[in-house]
């Protein structure tokens, strides 16, 4: 599976033309002090009265500013604030637009956050950069949390919020995430569920680098991930901890921590210790992890690396991917779907979503075997029909369900924006065999989840979370 950033490539933003833009969400100066109310509901939650049209374009405006669309709009140029050359990923590098700051490998977007700069009152210097983790830019970032949260708040087994916090020994409430990114959606996870371990596995340590130095998020380098060839059990080697920014612009995000190692080594050896009872399973994983080409390495794909994701979630618990989406008959989305057909074969049954700019779409997949139901081979130890006898882990969300406990967890979470408004298209997804003559056959069909009204859903239910056609303007995206 690939990600929307790998064609946000080539060039200064030059993916932007293919977004929608938002009329009047241009880069005002003052965006970066814009700031968030938390601790009560959030502006999606607690919008101006309906009569109120001033103070309703003056939310919009606010939201858009700190939006994927802000930043597209955001009026400034580029000014390159790092770069370090990666063995893995080429030329990694960081460019600043205001307050929002670009992670790119080569010419490829590999992730958006926004930040605030404390400067010397007297040069203007600046001598810190802290990320605000209230901010997630990307609108696929925000579908696959909110898809996550509401998924697992609606099983009282996984639900984010009903833990007891941070269990040092076996991390029993974590979240688990592939590929770091430019880190804002962990430390938007961290942030909003303080009460949750979010544990980031991220091969490339310059990546990491980036993520300190320039990104806002200094100290999340907690150990180093070392293989051998004899055994993938990792040796954990502590940093120190950070010191919390002294200016009070953000506390201390002592739940978000980095392992520096591959992914499937990783999950190979935290799979095995869940298997053994020496760690507990994941309410969440996400998958969201890419090479400096844009492209997901084939062993973040396979059968074997699934097999362990799906023991390190805890049955309820889900699994979420980024995909990269195509028309219907492309290459693209056959890729999409013949990773939705392996979710679906290894993890449990998956739900759709597509997002603002189609080419993303997002799978979740909801543990049904859970990790005590499968050997280290990934033999199943029960049958499909005491699987199936589990109402709870086999019955889908529909979308009313995941609207209003979206809804629900980001009004009382402090979200910017609407959570229920990302989750409200799922979609159910089944696996198909149709035998045609395409280069690239259908092998899921997708239906609106749950029963809808809307005389638009059966032209819904043709196109699913397909990309339209008129959307296909890269040979990437054939």
């Amino acid at each position: 599976f690939a990600s929307s950033r790998g064609v946000r490539a080539v060039g200064e933003r030059a993916w932007s033309a293919r977004a929608p833009r938002v009329s009047g969400a241009s880069g005002a100066s003052g965006v970066s002090s814009r700031r968030p109310k938390r601790g009560g509901a959030s502006p999606a939650a607690a919008s101006p009265r309906w009569w109120d049209v001033k103070a309703r374009l003056e939310t919009a405006l606010r939201r858009d500013e700190r939006s994927e669309f802000g930043y597209l709009e955001h009026d400034s140029e580029g000014e390159t604030v790092f770069r370090e050359r990666s063995s893995l990923n080429g030329d990694v590098h960081v460019v600043k637009h205001g307050p929002w700051r670009s992670l790119r490998f080569n010419e490829v977007e590999q992730g958006l956050s926004y930040v605030r700069e404390t400067r010397d009152e007297a040069t203007g210097e600046v001598l810190r950069v802290t990320a605000d983790a209230d901010v997630l830019g990307y609108e696929y970032l925000r579908c696959m949390t909110a898809a996550a949260a509401a998924m697992c708040a609606l099983d009282v087994g996984a639900d984010w919020t009903k833990v007891d916090g941070v269990d040092e020994k076996k991390n029993a409430s974590r979240v688990v995430c592939v590929g770091l990114g430019s880190g804002a959606m962990p430390a938007f996870i961290a942030n909003a569920f303080p009460e949750l371990l979010v544990e980031v596995v991220e091969i490339d340590d310059v990546v990491v680098d980036a993520a300190e130095k320039a990104l806002g998020l200094p100290g999340i380098r907690t150990r180093r991930a070392e293989e051998t060839e004899e055994t993938t059990d990792k040796k954990a080697v502590r940093e120190p901890e950070p010191e919390p920014p002294s200016d009070g612009c953000q506390k201390s995000l002592g739940n978000l921590r980095v392992v520096i190692g591959d992914a499937s080594a990783f999950m190979a050896s935290a799979a095995a210790a869940v298997r053994r009872g020496e760690a507990s399973a994941a309410r969440a994983l996400f998958l969201d992890a890419f090479d400096g080409e844009g492209e997901t390495p084939p062993r973040l794909t396979s059968s074997a690396f699934l097999r362990d994701c799906a023991a390190c979630v805890a049955p309820g618990g889900v699994v979420v991917a980024n995909c990269f989406n195509g028309a219907r008959g492309s290459k693209a989305r056959h890729g999409a779907e013949s990773f939705a057909v392996a979710l679906s074969r290894e993890i449990g049954p998956v739900t759709s979503w597509t997002v603002e700019t189609p080419v993303n779409v997002v799978f979740a997949a909801r543990s049904v075997f859970g990790a005590s139901s499968r050997d280290d081979d990934g033999t199943e130890k029960t049958t499909r029909m005491t699987k199936a006898s589990s109402l709870k882990n086999v019955n889908r969300f529909t979308r009313a369900e995941l609207r209003d406990a979206a809804r629900a967890l980001g009004a009382e979470r402090g979200f910017e924006w609407d959570a229920g408004e990302r989750v409200r298209r799922a979609f159910w997804v089944e696996v198909v065999e149709e035998k045609d003559d395409e280069a690239f056959p259908r092998l899921i069909r997708e239906q609106p989840a749950g029963i809808d009204v809307n005389p638009l859903s059966a032209l819904a239910a043709r196109m699913g979370t397909t990309m339209p056609r008129e959307w296909e303007e890269d040979e990437e995206t054939k």
